[in-house]
């Protein structure tokens, strides 16, 4: 039997059906070298099934930014807006962490800039795509924030309008499946394994779609592949089928953040000298947007739930399909046959 690691041996339990005698013949007797082709294989087909949702997904303008995310024409809007987030958490005694969430996973995505600036120069179609998604997750997690934890209630006995926060909508959000896979973001980012997956994509040169030689092999290429399908494309997997069943555009996240500002910057505080009528026009200034803002806040809530539950069953049909040996090879691998007979 071959070394295996135990990342290779969580992916053959995933991916591989071990019940035929041929494929699990096979799977367990690979050297490293052909250990690195089969899962080079396995890759491409995962992937795939991700690409293949790509074209109907609305990116905005985050493809145009070539992998620099503060060159968004709303980034200053979408920092702010998470800022203002922040606090009112804190002004309500809430945790941030969902907010902190959102805030690790844009600066994970901005200190990485010129590696993503290689990919799209070079034009290496899976790191692209993995910023784009994380990009427009980020941005998605911020709105859903907004549109399912903050109201805008009147005053009792005055005429403007304050933001509050709905306690147990901030509660819910730890079973959020954006927010949750910003996280596995970060945590890949943290441990290295992010920078290895993406280096290693990106240094095979656009050899495929994937970008990844299923001629290259070794150890590099078993650790980078194997991160590639345990961590990386599980974590897009889950956020494109989310986004292809997502019928809110990406315009409509933007404009909740504007409007969070917006009606933030008018709050009217007391002022004994103001005049009765000058009160009356901001507070039907802030009416406006609070009653459009519950419109477009309630579309969002409701949309994000639905995409949940359809990625969420999709997912799951997805890994029900066990790959045989076959599926992936063309021929029985010399390290095997060397091994068995």
């Amino acid at each position: 039997m071959a070394y295996m690691t135990k990342e290779y041996d969580q992916i053959l339990k995933e991916h591989f059906d071990l019940d035929d005698k041929d494929t699990r013949t096979i799977m367990l007797n690979v050297n490293e070298e052909d250990q690195s082709q089969i899962l080079a294989s396995l890759t491409s087909r995962l992937y795939d099934h991700i690409i293949n949702k790509i074209d109907d997904i609305d990116f905005g303008d985050i493809p145009e930014t070539k992998g620099d995310i503060t060159k968004l024409s709303n980034y200053e809007q979408l920092v702010d807006s998470l800022d203002v987030m922040k606090s009112l958490l804190s002004q309500y005694g809430q945790k941030a962490n969902p907010v902190d969430t959102v805030l690790e996973a844009l600066d994970n995505i901005r200190s990485r800039r010129e590696m993503f600036e290689k990919a799209f120069k070079l034009s290496i179609e899976l790191p692209m795509v993995m910023y784009s998604t994380m990009t427009l997750a980020v941005i998605q997690a911020n709105s859903y924030l907004i549109s399912t934890c903050v109201e805008f209630i009147k005053i009792p006995n005055g005429d403007s309008y304050e933001a509050v926060v709905d306690k147990i909508a901030v509660n819910k959000t730890k079973d959020n499946l954006v927010l949750n896979n910003l996280a596995k973001f970060n945590q890949c980012c943290k441990k290295g394994d992010f920078d290895k997956s993406m280096e290693y994509v990106i240094s095979q040169a656009s050899k495929n779609l994937l970008g990844v030689s299923t001629s290259v092999a070794g150890v590099a290429a078993v650790v980078a592949l194997t991160l590639l399908a345990t961590n990386i494309l599980p974590i897009m997997r889950e956020l494109v089928y989310f986004f292809f069943h997502t019928r809110t555009q990406v315009s409509d996240y933007f404009y909740i953040q504007s409007e969070l500002l917006k009606i933030n910057a008018q709050a009217v505080e007391t002022n004994p000298g103001m005049k009765a009528k000058e009160r009356k026009e901001i507070s039907k200034k802030q009416y406006a947007i609070a009653n459009f803002f519950d419109k477009v806040a309630n579309k969002i809530a409701i949309d994000n739930k639905q995409s949940e539950v359809k990625a969420s069953r999709e997912v799951k049909s997805d890994n029900t399909k066990k790959y045989k040996a076959d599926d992936l090879v063309d021929s029985m691998p010399d390290s095997v046959a060397s091994s068995i007979f």
